[in-house]
């Protein structure tokens, strides 16, 4: 499985977060590319880095697995803080193809 063990936990992106009802799923991808997921109820989460304290989609998330009738818990959570997103003008202009008067090259 692409989420490798750490420390003994899995490794997986949480897809989604409902702060309301209090849970969302931890998703990863199988070494054939097939999807996973995890059901990730506030209650199994035991560390969150975001300065706000809520979880927020996009974060990677290490946990352990339950089985559960209704699906893979994802257990003793750790939600890591988002990687500041940088972007430069330079590196936009290089992937759209466009130089500095906006047209193409």
């Amino acid at each position: 499985m692409e989420n490798e063990k750490n420390n003994g936990k899995r490794s997986g992106v949480l897809s989604n977060w409902n702060e309301i009802k209090g849970f969302g799923f931890v998703v990863a991808r199988n070494s054939d590319g097939t999807r996973r997921s995890w059901f990730l109820h506030c209650t199994r989460i035991v560390r969150i880095e975001a300065e706000n304290g809520i979880p927020e989609a996009g974060s990677q998330v290490r946990f352990n697995e339950e089985p559960h009738p209704k699906g893979p818990l994802a257990v003793d959570a750790e939600i890591l803080a988002l990687a500041p997103q940088i972007r430069t003008d330079a590196g936009l202009k290089v992937l759209t193809g466009k130089n500095d008067d906006g047209g193409a090259r």
